[in-house]
């Protein structure tokens, strides 16, 4: 392997084990981002060419006021020492974001990109097996999750369908290709049951509309279509539905086990928490 292209290429394979493993493994996810951090120390020491100032983009000032923002509620809250405790996960946040931007000057998107699709689509697949599964079993509330968490699944789902939405927002990207993983993560993010990433998925198609100039008109009819889906969704599944159980037709034994209710008493103590502590607020697990 040539020196001048070693650290290039061992930026694109960390880009690549990181963006196929995301949806599978956060340890591959783990593993990619410090192989290219690895890749970019060496390119730094063979005197290719990186722009270091990558990491000041849009981004990073929302990351580094949420950032200061969290450091300021760990300090000043009543109970510094558990906000303070996970305040490292805010850091993190940012220092990833600044390894992403400045690893993506030096190797090319295509490949990184191709690798988070495959990944998505493997675990989109798995996911809708599991979920099949579950209908099988009596009393079950089947949810799609993959390898993980149905609502870390779902959030990222929502994120593939979002993205794969702005690359069919150009004629020339829509494939059959293209519209078969949008709408095998558009499933997928609908078998998760997972209301939250539901949500952002509709606010993005929004977003989508809103700022495609070639889609703007269609924004308003988006956004309602993206609503409708939502309430269908969570109407779709009766045993975990926030909808019946506010307006008490929910299932009892959900009510009971999933904490439909719970998030309720949950919402009215973090506002009376922001009323107590209303300059600062309490910070993470304060």
């Amino acid at each position: 392997m040539p020196a001048e292209g070693r650290g290039r290429r061992l930026v694109e394979a960390g880009l690549c084990l990181f963006a196929a493993s995301l949806p599978v493994s956060i340890a591959g996810a783990n593993i990619g981002w410090v192989l290219a951090a690895v890749g970019l120390a060496v390119c730094a020491r063979e005197g290719d060419a990186v722009d270091w100032r990558a990491w000041r983009g849009g981004l990073t000032p929302p990351l580094t006021l949420f950032l200061a923002a969290a450091a300021a509620a760990a300090l000043f809250g009543p109970a510094p020492y558990h906000p303070l405790e996970n305040l490292q996960k805010d850091a993190h946040k940012l220092g990833l974001y600044a390894l992403l931007a400045t690893a993506f000057t030096v190797a090319s998107p295509r490949r990184p990109l191709a690798a988070f699709a495959a990944g998505a689509a493997l675990a989109a697949l798995y996911g809708a097996a599991q979920w099949a599964g579950g209908l099988w079993v009596p009393g079950a509330v089947p949810r799609a999750h993959a390898w993980l968490h149905p609502v870390t699944f779902g959030e990222q789902m929502a994120v593939a369908f979002c993205g794969l939405a702005c690359l069919l927002a150009d004629p020339a990207e829509r494939t059959r290709l293209n519209w078969g993983a949008a709408a095998l993560t558009g499933a997928a993010l609908v078998m998760s049951n997972t209301r939250g990433a539901l949500a952002a998925a509709a606010a993005g198609l929004f977003a989508v509309g809103l700022f495609v100039p070639r889609l703007r008109r269609a924004a308003a009819a988006t956004g309602v279509l993206a609503v409708m889906a939502l309430l269908a969704a969570d109407l779709l599944a009766p045993q975990r539905s926030f909808i019946l159980t506010l307006l008490g037709r929910g299932h009892a034994v959900a009510a009971r086990s999933q904490g439909q209710f719970e998030r309720i008493y949950l919402w009215k103590a973090a506002w009376a928490m922001g009323w107590d502590h209303p300059l600062f607020g309490a910070g993470l697990s304060g």
